[in-house]
């Protein structure tokens, strides 16, 4: 199984998107994304979702959103490093 989370999912408490969002909030995604973790066989992921930085005021919650996600995915795969890419 591959995972793919769009941010554009979650409430505008947990996150910050220039497209229309959605009413879930990071606990209840993490939850949902450690069932999955604890009973699938997973072959890869992403995290997309990224505010415009142009548009975007409060890229300090989507920063936590992605923190968060890393840490579950880091719990279930700890060969995982961070890299940081400049775009």
């Amino acid at each position: 199984m591959y995972i793919s989370v769009d941010k554009d999912v979650l409430c505008t408490a947990d996150a910050s998107t220039t497209w229309s969002q959605g009413d879930m909030s990071l606990e209840k995604l993490q939850k949902f994304l450690e069932i999955v973790l604890q009973q699938q066989q997973i072959l890869g992921m992403d995290i997309c979702g990224e505010c415009d930085p142009d548009a975007c005021e409060r890229n300090l919650l989507n920063d936590r959103a992605n923190q968060k996600l890393l840490e579950l995915w880091k719990k279930y795969f700890p060969q995982i490093r961070e890299r940081r890419q400049d775009i």
